[in-house]
């Protein structure tokens, strides 16, 4: 009987200096939504670098968002503007007014303990770890590692991303 595969990960290296522009293009979302989209994208405090390839020492991809936000209304009223087709007015709405519009929908929904002494989102509990795991360089390899598939078995926690000791072996396999 065949193995069916139903999932299949594919990995694009990029040479480093390579730049390259994408365009992510929304309707109707409201300030928090779109400040939820920015947050992901810059992710505060990590100057907005991403990679699948991180543990593999394929490095990161930083990204640098440019915010262009069109009035509908006013683009469905005309057709061209200087022979040009009409785009519509600017609206001037800057990525970190929205992303503060996202994270005070966020603080007041969350739970009290969480956001305890946070300024804001990026300070909560699980934002913070969200951000640790996600930081490049990460700890020294010799202080992670990978769990071998028996240790799955035991299903066992693992350590909180705040408390790996970047001098400290972490063994996978510890007992709480």
């Amino acid at each position: 009987m065949e193995r069916m595969v139903k999932q299949y990960t594919r990995v694009m290296p990029v040479k480093p200096g390579v730049k390259f522009t994408i365009r992510i293009y929304f309707e109707n979302l409201k300030d928090e939504e779109l400040g939820a989209l920015l947050w992901v994208l810059i992710l505060p405090g990590k100057k907005g670098t991403v990679g699948m390839g991180k543990p593999l020492g394929m490095g990161t991809v930083k990204i640098v968002p440019e915010l262009n936000l069109m009035e509908r209304k006013s683009r469905y009223m005309k057709l061209m503007q200087n022979d040009i087709w009409y785009q519509g007015d600017v609206v001037n709405k800057s990525p970190e007014q929205l992303m503060k519009a996202f994270e005070s929908k966020i603080l007041e929904a969350i739970d009290p303990t969480d956001k305890k002494n946070a300024g804001c989102l990026a300070d909560t509990g699980r934002s913070r770890r969200l951000l640790k795991m996600l930081e490049w360089p990460g700890p020294p390899r010799e202080s992670t590692g990978y769990m071998e598939l028996s240790s799955f078995r035991d299903r066992r926690v693992l350590p909180d991303p705040l408390e790996i000791d970047k001098s400290v072996k972490i063994d996978p396999h510890r007992e709480k």
